[in-house]
């Protein structure tokens, strides 16, 4: 990840725009026309695509557009590297042969100079009037930052925001991707004080871990909404496993933009949607929505949509069933509310304040349609001058209609007021916003504490893997498969081998009640589908006869199929239990993704299920299982028990756990999966071994808790501490140890008193991403989020991966004991392993035993200009 020279992409001081007098093709004039006809508020400079035409220029560019034949781009790129160049716009095709493009990022290297494309047709700064695009209009400034893969999406984006007087941050288009990549630029955006929110049109995925670190940081900090095309390319399997059928390529994506808590739509009206509403401050809203319309069919449809989307209608409060009972001809006061067809303008400017001062209603959406007696641009004025500058709630416009709603609309946009023009439209923009605010929600929610009890014995599971990869064996099915999940806290059910019918049935005799009869093979084969099951076999001369008329069957459906045996199991009977299905697979892009969802023989047809990316915690889980239309069966209902809903989340845990401890499981299917008030039992279950697409842990999109970084300390008046990362069950430690942290102490950590941490500053502090930051905690003994805290060393690297500051906080009763100077040696020598090459932070003047401690382990100390207060230490490493 890096954000180097992006600012010289997206705030240039001075462009070059280099290629022929006579542009080749008419991508190209396009180019040249916008570049050289915008209002660029620096310095343009204009040349042949040229070696001896850049080594004329005026002064070296900080971006230079190679607007020609990218043939010669390598030998162009090294001699604008010369003359201090940052930052390249590749324009043209991608080269037929790949070697010229190696040879770019070749001659580009020593000057660290960044490539965007080939291919890349788009850039705009509408602020410094930078329009290097093929579009021929120019949109506002604004808030709103589009990135796309796609030169044409780009174009229509930018164009239907000129259209609307929609302001633009930032426009760009990544063409190739050779060097600058999607991750790149959301590090800048999320960082970018004037963009507000993201608008992506992506298409594929080039550095999954990278890009999912990315869109992480940015949608915590900003809305970022995602269009993503190609949701069946490539084709879902049509063969494999059952759970590896239920997780196509598109549905891995789904489970990207779930984790990052961004928004994703369907189609580019919905996009269009998302824009008009986030290019407006204050992006986020809860979901109690109030209606106002001048006609009851109109605000009924409104309604109809929010709570088809998972939207509430606001439960108006006495004082403003009161207030709104004194408007003269209104027709409802229930919500939706309708003011009458023949309403005029000015009843707009009663109902609405009365509808904003309530504290109970998230959003506002107010609905006009088409009316002789209420024009529509005289609406406009009541409903803004009534409204007024509140920013709470949000007010949401929707003007039906075309002849007068036209107007209307673009005086509202101009008033900085969302506005459409049906209620589905305004409906899906309001659904935006709200489903934002509980993606957000959701990631900051505290995990419940790790049962003390979850605990897998990976060292048998590895050595058990090694045993079947020795033998040969892809598949391991049956009686070993239950074993290696037993292994990760599964309870199981016991199957029996017998290699023939006759031991079959001296099997059933053994458990003595009804069973359960499957074919043993090592191959992957539907054992169903082939006629390799047969269930509830009362009496062990009816098993001897099923399996004989089993291995004839299997042999006519499945002749490939190498028959072992068979196995026996004691028919379980859960009339309480519901089916589900848990698994594991590998996708090529990102990783290892757990699957869950209804199960049994009909999990695939009734397509139930959810995925999630590892690792995961129980609210994660919790989350997972939710998204799943099973989820309403495991609660309880009129006629039935609720579900053990813990271990339900606890087995999508430790399918997690095993995919990050053994890279070798690739596929993994549990099903039937048996949950009842009582737990959880496995019924069947196989998985397939093969060697890793990446070693270790780099194959999953989001770095796992790095448990290799435990230990122990003891400090200087003997007292023992786990030294661990912070892990997201931390927070209620976290929060009740930051009460026995003494105001002083805390105001020369923060540089400001604080009494209480924040539920939502302290998920920030304990939710981290182990790729971009580390915090160390000291704890005592017991399970993350019930062992007592002590202290924590932080380290927050820059974008670049380069430079890291620091921070510190220990415990006021343990201060004078050696922890801080522990926890400090801890983050450089973790710094050093990460290969920082700076750590930093700054110190208040007054705090000496910080600074003594700083300069003793080499920090060098600078005062800050305009900073008397504040001491800025440097640890080069």
């Amino acid at each position: 990840m890096t954000v180097r020279h992006l600012e010289q992409l997206f705030n240039p001081r001075v462009v070059a725009l280099l290629g022929p007098a006579e542009p080749c093709n008419s991508v190209a004039a396009a180019i040249a026309n916008g570049i050289t006809r915008a209002p660029f508020k620096g310095r343009l400079l204009v040349a042949e695509d040229t070696i001896e035409a850049i080594e004329s220029l005026a002064e070296g560019p900080d971006l230079a557009v190679l607007n020609g034949d990218l043939d010669r781009a390598p030998g162009l790129i090294e001699a604008l590297g010369k003359r201090g160049c940052r930052a390249v716009l590749a324009v043209g095709v991608p080269p037929e042969d790949p070697g010229v493009i190696q040879a770019m990022l070749d001659a580009a290297r020593p000057f660290r100079l960044r490539i965007v494309g080939p291919g890349a047709f788009n850039l705009a700064v509408p602020s410094i009037g930078l329009q290097a695009v093929v579009s021929p209009v120019m949109p506002p400034p604004g808030r709103l930052a589009f990135v796309t893969h796609s030169n044409g999406i780009l174009d229509t984006l930018i164009d239907w925001a000129a259209g609307h007087g929609i302001g633009v941050s930032r426009a760009v288009s990544l063409g190739a991707k050779c060097d600058v990549d999607l991750a790149d630029v959301l590090d800048w955006l999320a960082l970018d004080p004037v963009t507000g929110a993201i608008i992506l049109y992506i298409e594929d995925v080039t550095r999954p871990r990278k890009f999912m670190s990315a869109l992480r940081a940015a949608a915590r900090v900003k809305p970022v909404v995602v269009l993503k095309s190609g949701r069946h390319n490539p084709p879902p399997a049509v063969t494999g496993t059952v759970v590896h059928r239920m997780a196509p390529s598109d549905a891995i994506y789904d489970a990207v933009f779930a984790r990052a808590g961004c928004v994703r739509v369907e189609a580019i009206e919905e996009l269009f949607d998302a824009a008009a509403t986030l290019g407006f401050p204050g992006a986020t809203m809860g979901d109690r929505i109030a209606v106002l319309a001048n006609g009851y069919g109109a605000g009924l449809m409104a309604a109809d949509h929010l709570l088809d989307r998972g939207a509430r209608l606001a439960e108006l409060s006495s004082e403003t069933l009161a207030a709104l009972a004194a408007v003269p001809g209104l027709k409802s006061d229930l919500n939706p509310i309708d003011l009458g067809p023949d309403t005029p303008p000015e009843r707009y400017a009663q109902a609405v304040p009365i509808l904003a001062a309530d504290r109970g209603i998230d959003g506002l959406l107010v609905i006009h349609t088409p009316s002789a007696v209420s024009a529509a641009l005289p609406a406009v004025a009541e409903i803004v001058g009534g409204f007024g500058t509140r920013r709470h709630p949000r007010l949401i416009t929707c003007f039906m209609g075309e002849t007068e709603a036209r107007a209307a609309r673009a005086a509202l946009r101009g008033a900085g007021v969302p506005t459409f023009s049906t209620p589905r439209q305004a409906v899906r923009a309001v659904m935006h916003m709200v489903e934002y605010r509980r993606n957000q929600e959701l990631l900051a929610e505290t995990p419940a504490s790790i049962p003390a009890d979850f605990s897998v014995d990976s060292a048998a599971v590895a050595a058990e893997i090694e045993s079947h990869r020795a033998a040969g064996r892809e598949w391991v099915h049956g009686p070993a498969a239950l074993r290696l999940i037993a292994a990760y806290g599964f309870h199981t059910n016991t199957p029996r081998f017998a290699a023939t019918p006759r031991e079959a049935e001296e099997q059933a005799r053994a458990i003595a009640g009804p069973v359960a009869l499957k074919i043993a093979t090592l191959d992957p084969i539907d054992r169903k589908s082939v006629g390799g099951i047969s269930l509830g076999l009362d009496e062990p001369e009816d098993v001897r006869r099923a399996a004989e008329l089993m291995l004839r069957r299997v042999a006519q459906r499945a002749p490939q199929a190498r028959v072992e045996g068979f196995t026996v199991e004691p028919m379980v009977a859960r009339p309480d239990g519901h089916e589900l299905i848990v698994g594991l697979v590998e996708d090529a892009e990102f990783g290892p993704a757990v699957v869950f969802g209804h199960g049994g023989s009909a999990a695939e047809v009734i397509g139930d299920r959810s995925i999630a990316l590892p690792p995961l915690n129980l609210a994660l889980a919790r989350h997972a299982i939710g998204r799943t239309r099973v989820s309403a069966l495991l609660a309880k209902g009129p006629s039935r028990p609720a579900v053990d809903q813990r271990a339900v989340e606890l087995a999508l845990m430790r399918v997690a756990q095993l995919a990050i401890d053994h890279p070798e499981v690739v596929e993994l299917e549990i099903n039937p999966m048996i949950a009842d008030p009582a737990g959880l039992i496995v019924l069947d279950a196989r998985l397939r071994l093969a060697e890793p697409r990446l070693p270790g842990s780099r194959r999953l999109a989001i770095r796992p808790y790095p448990k290799a970084l435990e230990g122990e300390v003891v400090d200087e008046a003997g007292d023992r501490y786990i030294i661990r990362p912070i892990r997201p069950e931390d927070e209620r430690s976290l929060i009740a140890g930051f009460g026995a942290v003494s105001p002083e102490h805390t105001r020369l950590r923060f540089f400001a008193p604080m009494k209480e941490l924040s539920h939502a500053f302290a998920a920030k502090l304990t939710q981290i991403d182990y790729d971009r930051e580390m915090a160390f905690v000291l704890v005592g003994d017991g399970p993350p989020g019930e062992a007592e805290w002590f202290g924590t060393g932080r380290l927050v690297a820059d974008a670049d991966g380069e430079r890291a500051e620091y921070a510190i906080l220990v415990r006021s009763d343990r201060i004078g004991r050696g922890l801080g100077r522990f926890l400090m040696e801890r983050l450089i020598t973790y710094g050093r392993e990460r290969g920082l090459t700076e750590i930093y932070g700054e110190v208040l003047r007054e705090n000496r035993t910080m600074l003594t401690l700083a300069a003793e382990l080499g920090f060098e100390a600078e005062a800050i200009p305009g900073e008397p207060d504040i001491v800025h230490v440097t640890l080069h490493l």
